[in-house]
C-alpha cells in the first residue's frame, strides 16, 4: 500500500468500556479516485471504490476478530479515567501496538486537563445486614468506584430515592447520615441526597445509551461526581440495583459498609497517542485521521 502524503494518525482513548483501533488507510487512492470521478463524464452517477479490491483483500485477511476482542478485554480492564494512571497505561499499550504495527514517530502527547490526577486504588462494597454479600469491587470491575469519590471507611444504612434527582424523590425519607441508592445521574443525585440532604454517598444503578443502544441490565457503567465532591460513589448493575430496590420496597433494613482508597493530585493531564504512515511522493502535505 502506497501513500502520496504523510497520514497522521491520532487515537483518543475512549474513557470507559472503549477501545482503540488501529485501521490501515490509503487516501491517496481517495483522493485520486474522487479526483478522477469528478472530472469525468461517465464517472458521474457511477459508485467509486474507495479502495482497490486487491487492498481491501489484504486487509481482510489481516484481520482477526479474537486479536479485537483479546486488545479491548486489555483496555477495559483498564479504569480509564481521564487524567488516570488507568488512562495512561491504556496510552501506553495503544502506543505499544502502533509501533507494532509499523506506524512511525509514535508519541503520547500530554496536555493540561482541567480536572485533577485522580485513581483509584482499591474499593469495595458489601452488604453485611441481614446478610453478607460482596456488591461491588475494583479488583472485578475497574468502574465498580465512581470518578473523584473521596476514601472513605464507613457502614450505613441503604435508602432507595428512585431516581435521586427531584424534590419528590425525598419525601418522607431520612437520608442523612445514610447512603443512597439511586438510578438517576449522578451529578443530579449528589446534589439533591448530598449537598442538599446530607447523605454520605450513592449506590447508582444508572445507566445511559450508547449510540442508540442500551447496555445488558447486567452491565456497569462508568460515573463520575463533580471533582469538588465530598461524597463517594459505587456503580452497580441496574439488574443488582432492581434486586436491591425491590428489598428495600418491601420495607428491609439494608445495611451495607463501603471502603474506598483513592489517590488525587494537581494538575491533571489529558493524553493522546499520535503516529504516522510517511508518504511516499508528495512530502510537504500532511492527511490527519482521527479515532474516538
Amino acid at each position: 500500500m502506497t501513500h502520496a502524503a504523510r497520514v497522521t494518525a491520532v487515537f483518543f482513548l475512549v474513557l470507559l468500556g472503549g477501545h482503540a483501533a488501529f485501521v490501515p488507510r490509503a487516501p491517496a487512492v481517495c483522493a485520486t479516485r474522487r479526483e478522477q470521478a469528478s472530472s469525468s463524464p461517465a464517472a458521474v452517477g457511477r459508485q467509486v471504490l474507495l479502495l482497490d479490491p486487491s487492498v481491501l483483500t489484504s486487509i481482510l485477511e489481516e484481520a482477526s476478530g479474537e486479536r479485537v476482542f483479546r486488545e479491548t478485554a486489555q483496555l477495559a480492564a483498564l479504569a480509564r479515567y481521564p487524567a488516570s494512571r488507568g488512562f495512561h497505561r491504556a496510552a501506553e499499550l495503544v502506543a505499544e501496538k502502533a509501533r507494532q504495527i509499523g506506524l512511525k514517530d509514535v508519541r503520547i502527547l500530554s496536555f493540561p486537563a482541567p480536572i485533577p490526577r485522580w485513581d483509584v486504588i482499591r474499593g469495595d462494597l458489601w452488604l453485611v445486614a441481614p446478610e453478607k454479600r460482596k456488591l461491588a469491587d475494583t479488583a472485578h470491575i475497574g468502574v465498580s468506584v465512581a470518578q473523584f469519590s473521596r476514601s472513605v471507611n464507613v457502614k450505613a444504612d441503604l435508602v432507595f430515592v428512585g431516581t435521586g434527582t427531584t424534590e419528590a424523590d425525598y419525601d418522607g425519607k431520612d437520608v442523612r447520615g445514610k447512603i443512597v441508592l439511586a438510578s438517576g445521574p449522578l451529578p443530579a443525585v449528589e446534589e439533591q441526597a448530598v449537598r442538599r440532604r446530607g447523605a454520605l454517598g450513592i449506590v447508582s444503578f444508572y445507566q445511559s445509551e450508547f449510540f442508540g443502544v442500551r447496555p445488558s441490565p447486567d452491565a456497569v457503567s462508568w460515573g463520575a461526581l463533580p471533582p469538588t465532591t465530598t461524597a463517594f460513589a459505587f456503580m452497580i448493575s441496574p439488574a443488582l440495583g432492581k434486586r436491591l430496590s425491590e428489598r428495600l420496597a418491601q420495607g428491609e433494613r439494608l445495611r451495607v459498609r463501603a471502603r474506598i482508597q483513592t489517590e488525587r493530585s494537581e494538575p491533571g493531564f489529558y493524553e493522546m497517542v499520535t503516529g504516522e504512515i510517511p508518504g511516499t511522493t508528495i512530502k510537504n502535505q500532511d492527511i490527519v485521521f482521527s479515532a474516538h
